[in-house]
């Protein structure tokens, strides 16, 4: 039988604590830099895809195209570059986000120029559907920041623009309530199952 004296069984239950803990924020660091490797690759396939779709259709069509549609392709290239930029900075500043952004500095920005700054981005990936606008306010302001918030519409108006069938349309509307803004955006997908329902929200679910 072995015997211990009570300070070497408690060094031993603090080396096996301290092992765990090490162990612990390991698997922590391994499953962050999962998480920004997803959020990364989500965040940035919407710039990157309109790009691609504006670069395609003035390589292909550009001599048919009329002057005002070449230079509307290459403002959008221009716009969604520099978005690439604005959020490249805002993954690498992921851990200040994700400990909380403070209210008071985000600048009073029109939500409804957001949006339709997002619906303009957007277009080019529309194809064959229509995007219809129904607008019930003119200007919405809140304290937002203002690149991040464009990400959240691009998000979901990609979403529309994916599941919804050829031919069809998806609508935006936005109206005001007791000073509570209330933006929609619908399409003609399937939808969400709900089995997914409760998950949809949760961060880097798809």
């Amino acid at each position: 039988m072995l015997h211990y004296q009570p300070q070497a069984l408690l060094d031993m239950v603090a080396c096996l604590v301290l092992r765990k803990g090490a162990q612990e924020r390991e698997r922590q660091i391994e499953a962050t830099r999962r998480a920004l490797v997803t959020a990364v690759s989500h965040d940035l396939r919407t710039p990157l895809s309109v790009i691609s779709a504006s670069a395609t259709s003035l390589l292909r069509y550009g001599k048919e195209l009329s002057p005002e549609t070449q230079t509307d392709l290459l403002e959008t290239i221009q716009h969604h570059s520099e978005r690439l930029d604005r959020l490249t900075g805002k993954l690498l500043s992921l851990g200040r986000i994700e400990g909380g952004l403070s209210q008071a500095k985000m600048p009073v920005v029109d939500v409804l120029e957001v949006l339709g700054s997002a619906l303009r981005s957007i277009r080019p990936l529309a194809a064959n559907k229509k995007i219809e606008k129904a607008l019930e306010v003119r200007s919405a302001l809140a304290r937002a920041d203002p690149s991040l918030l464009e990400q959240v519409f691009l998000n979901v108006i990609e979403n529309a623009i994916v599941h919804t069938p050829e031919g069809c349309t998806i609508s935006v509307s936005a109206r005001s309530v007791d000073s509570t803004l209330s933006v929609h955006i619908d399409g003609d997908g399937r939808g969400i199952p709900q089995s997914e329902a409760e998950v949809v929200f949760n961060r880097f679910s798809q």
